[in-house]
């Protein structure tokens, strides 16, 4: 079973990898059923969190499967930006700051999502749920906001 459980994992860090690198078109969505927004989840949440999600037909990404783990969330909200992914976390401090820094030297970034304490992080299924209703709720958004909310 553990080998079996390995061989799954590699292939999701692979499928993830290959989403992360593809070139989509703007607007485009992997799974073409979410409107085009994309996510990224930062290294405080599960990668759990982001299986389910993309099992509710949403575009995400684990900062773990991608082999980004220990680095600046400043260097983080970049890459979330250049990829055209809105970045969720509980680090909401350092995000809003973030967010601030950003704006004042002109740097747009598709926006930050901050995970509310309640939504724990050993029931990543809720935080997937949590996100799908944000989704879903924003039918008439573009695929960035370039700000902060809360999850």
């Amino acid at each position: 079973a553990a080998k079996m459980w390995s061989t799954v994992c590699e292939q999701n860090v692979f499928t993830a990898r290959e989403r992360c690198n593809a070139d989509h078109g703007a607007g485009a969505s992997v799974l073409g059923r979410t409107r085009g927004l994309r996510f990224l989840l930062d290294e405080d949440l599960r990668p759990r969190a982001a299986e389910v999600a993309r099992g509710l037909g949403l575009d995400v990404l684990s900062v773990h499967e991608l082999g980004r783990r220990g680095i600046a969330d400043r260097d983080q909200l970049r890459f979330a930006s250049e990829k055209g992914r809105i970045f969720l976390t509980r680090n909401h401090r350092d995000s809003i700051e973030l967010t601030v820094e950003f704006y004042r030297a002109g740097e747009a970034h598709p926006g930050v999502l901050l995970v509310r304490r309640n939504l724990l992080n050993d029931r990543p299924a809720r935080i997937a749920h949590s996100l799908k209703l944000w989704a879903d709720a924003r039918t008439d958004m573009p695929a960035t906001f370039d700000g902060v909310d809360f999850l």
